[in-house]
């Protein structure tokens, strides 16, 4: 049986504390031949200074789309931003202005792809690609960057660091290229790291090692974090604040003890059964049905097809509602709830 660790101390951000992003009301649609595509739906989340966040949900249920939107890296066509504010320290960033987002693109918002092979461009050696990063974010000579850079890839168990330097995306394994991307967060140390699946398709040592450099990155320089998974075992072991998506929306979103120990909608409850593997009748636990065609979705909630729990409410949209300090789940069984006293 899988165990989930204990969950990480809470944030350090002092109470009240204006947030470090912020989004506000973010709607981001594609077209298709099907029909226009849902991908995210009214998405608000907050993210503190020095907090780490979770965000966890099946494939499609728009947690990579949300990310890239933070700092409008989707190109318009072919997405479509319906509606949204994103704010970064106060700053409202601006999807028009290059001048703005070149700023606080890596400086202050840096980010991990899930593949990070494909994140570095293929025609030059990874050690051009981080000099021509460094250059822009310092203006030093890349002479003046070479020991400090070798001496953060070995940092990341990175050991022929100055072979690596030398090599092609290509010709290093995933591991190492997710290891090259944590060096050049850590080389440049963003105010808010976006980690978007670091681990998947990685070996079990490599995601391990992946994630201790995760941790390590976020103790030494105290950046905010906001880890994309749809693994909540690797949630559960960095998040202080889970935010669940389904179907382009929030669902439910809570700090960790909360969300792993008493989970109030059906769906993370589903999610939180399926990574204790958990059994029914001899058979390991999993969710039924299959998530929905996000260019057709059905009215009203949209994990009703696939709920246990669903009733006559559930035709229509559930507001996200309070179910503890700090705890939200979209759910109309709160409701209920509330009103049986």
């Amino acid at each position: 049986m899988t165990v989930l660790g204990p969950a990480p101390v809470p944030a350090r951000a002092a109470e009240g504390e204006a947030p470090l992003l912020e989004a506000a009301n973010l709607t981001v649609r594609f077209g298709s031949p099907a029909g226009e595509v849902h991908a995210v739906e009214d998405v608000s989340l907050r993210v503190a200074p020095h907090e780490s966040v979770g965000i966890v949900g099946e494939s499609g249920s728009g947690k990579t789309v949300t990310c890239m939107s933070m700092t409008w890296l989707l190109p318009s066509p072919p997405a479509r931003y319906v509606g949204g504010h994103i704010r970064f320290k106060g700053e409202e960033l601006r999807r028009n202005d290059e001048a703005q987002m070149r700023r606080i693109r890596g400086r202050g918002i840096g980010m991990i792809f899930q593949n990070a092979r494909l994140s570095f461009n293929p025609a030059y050696r990874l050690g051009a690609q981080i000099a021509e990063v460094l250059r822009m974010h310092f203006r030093t000579p890349w002479r003046a960057q070479l020991p400090r850079v070798l001496e953060t890839l070995r940092y990341c168990n990175i050991a022929d660091a100055e072979g690596v330097l030398q090599r092609y995306p290509h010709e290093v394994s995933g591991g190492v290229a997710q290891r090259v991307s944590i060096a050049l967060a850590l080389l440049i140390r963003p105010d808010l790291l976006i980690a978007d699946e670091p681990t998947t398709s990685l070996d079990l040592l490599s995601q391990i090692e992946v994630l201790g450099l995760l941790e390590r990155l976020r103790a030494e320089t105290g950046l905010a974090l906001v880890l994309v998974s749809h693994d909540l075992n690797v949630v559960r072991r960095i998040a202080e604040r889970v935010v669940i998506m389904y179907a382009g929306r929030i669902v439910e979103e809570g700090p960790a003890h909360e969300i792993f120990a008493a989970p109030r909608h059906p769906y993370t409850q589903g999610l939180l059964a399926s990574a204790l593997q958990r059994t029914e009748g001899g058979r390991l636990y999993e969710l039924p049905g299959t998530p929905p065609d996000l260019a057709a979705l059905p009215p009203g909630c949209s994990f009703r097809a696939r709920c246990a729990h669903a009733f006559a409410p559930c035709t229509s949209m559930p507001p996200l509602l309070p179910a503890g300090a700090g705890h939200a789940a979209r759910c109309h069984l709160l409701a209920r709830e509330a009103a049986d006293g």
